[in-house]
């Protein structure tokens, strides 16, 4: 019930992206703390921020970075249109702040501060323009989840809410082409400054 006051358009848009970022930061807060050099070798778990696992090859690093942006944005996308997909936007964004988090810290327990030129321009970039992807996702799935919530409970269908959805796919779409624009950069700077890792 907090998360539909959040998305209430009386409410203010600023409190409501505030506390989205929030459930990410407290996401990077855990990787931080659960990371170490040995337990990240999985995509599931480094969701290929960390530059060691990003790939070999430009083509490698694009195709990994804009695999883990779209599958997350898809996720997000499908579990928007369920009345019971709130839950799901939150652990979504606390999922995409831990492998943020471990990430990092990965490469600080195995480089120390030798680390930081890696972190500041091949982890920290992707990192903040995902985070954006990734906090819109959630903010669309959360408002149309609650639509929906609204739908199942009361039966009322109006034509505004079938604009809605259809700009919500035109939504998703634009932060599908900012998964292809955000692994482009993310190819290119692993190419630039592979040297850093």
């Amino acid at each position: 019930m907090m998360l539909k006051n959040y998305t209430n358009p009386a409410k203010r848009h600023g409190s409501f992206v505030f506390w989205l970022n929030a459930v990410l930061i407290m996401g990077i807060a855990l990787g931080s703390f659960f990371g170490n050099p040995y337990n990240i070798s999985s995509p599931l778990v480094n969701q290929f921020f960390s530059p060691v696992y990003s790939g070999n090859t430009p083509v490698e690093v694009f195709s990994n970075t804009f695999m883990s942006l779209f599958f997350f944005v898809l996720t997000a996308f499908l579990s928007g249109m369920s009345a019971i997909g709130q839950p799901v936007g939150i652990l979504l964004l606390l999922y995409r702040g831990f492998g943020i988090g471990i990430s990092t810290m990965s490469l600080y327990c195995q480089k120390g501060l030798s680390a930081v030129p890696a972190v500041v321009t091949l982890v920290l970039p992707k990192a903040i323009f995902s985070s954006a992807v990734s906090v819109l996702a959630v903010r669309e799935l959360l408002r149309l989840s609650c639509r929906v919530m609204k739908f199942v409970t009361s039966g009322e269908s109006t034509v505004s809410e079938e604009k809605s959805f259809r700009l919500y796919c035109v939504k998703f779409a634009v932060l599908c082409g900012m998964c292809v624009a955000i692994s482009v950069a993310d190819a290119v700077a692993n190419y630039l400054f592979a040297g850093f890792v």
